[in-house]
């Protein structure tokens, strides 16, 4: 009988995680993966992504100028018989809105249902949603997702996007927590934090990530995530740290954006 081959590392496929202190948090691929990975990063489980996937899909409905371009839409059937002017770019235009308008109603239907898969649009949705900010770990680079252009939100989410298996997972240090919430502090934005909370710093101590990470975070850590953050009751982040409260009724309270 052939030995049986070890279960692969989800980590060795994201070179910028590893670089960075990060690992890929396992998250079931059940066709809730990004609400899942979602519900892990705001909450500290996988548990509640039926309650994100359905704040997302109510905030696309309540935006659909702002998610409608993020649909694909297949191409317009026409008549063979109207080759000519017969159809007329009104005609067109007005066929073209109604089918895309069809195509986002489709997708919203789609998504209101446990299993299917999210993608781009429901995660700018979910950002916007909840007000936070998220970057996505692809296979060979990051990119940041903000929720409001131009400023950042006071909490930043991670979350990983596996491009050979098209699987999204939540994201934790190495070191941990592996459970709970992740408080996310990764090397490359430790040294910017270092930056900003220490100017007068050189530049081979910013370098330095032992040096970094045993002598300077103290003075970074108020500007991580996971830091406790002063707000007040109708601010949305204190809507959000209710929301990722131990409290039965803050449970209840919708995200701010979420009709």
């Amino acid at each position: 009988m052939a030995p049986r081959r070890s279960r692969r590392d989800p980590t060795e496929g994201f070179p910028l995680l590893i670089e960075n202190g990060l690992v890929i948090h396992e998250t079931p691929g059940d066709g809730n993966c990004l609400f899942r990975a979602l519900s892990d990063q705001l909450y500290g489980d996988f548990e509640r992504h039926l309650e994100i996937r359905r704040d997302v899909v109510e905030y696309m409905r309540a935006h659909p100028d702002y998610f409608k371009p993020f649909i694909p839409a297949g191409s317009i059937k026409r008549n063979p018989r109207r080759r000519v002017a017969a159809a007329s770019h009104i005609d067109n235009k007005a066929a073209a809105d109604a089918e895309l308008e069809q195509c986002f109603q489709d997708r919203l239907k789609k998504m209101s249902r446990p299993h299917e898969w999210g993608d781009q649009p429901e995660l700018a949705a979910f950002a916007k949603a909840y007000e936070v900010d998220v970057t996505v770990w692809h296979n060979a680079y990051k990119m940041p997702l903000l929720a409001e252009d131009g400023k950042p939100a006071k909490h930043h989410l991670h979350v990983a996007f596996d491009e050979t298996y098209s699987h999204w997972s939540s994201v934790r240090n190495v070191n941990g927590p592996s459970s709970g919430l992740p408080a996310i502090n990764y090397a490359e934005e430790a040294k910017v934090n270092v930056a900003v909370a220490t100017p007068d710093v050189s530049k081979e101590v910013i370098s330095n990530d032992s040096v970094v990470a045993k002598t300077l975070e103290p003075n970074t850590r108020g500007v991580l995530f996971g830091s406790n953050v002063s707000s007040s009751s109708s601010s949305s982040a204190n809507s959000i740290n209710k929301r990722r409260g131990d409290s039965g009724s803050d449970r209840e309270e919708r995200p701010r954006g979420a009709k």
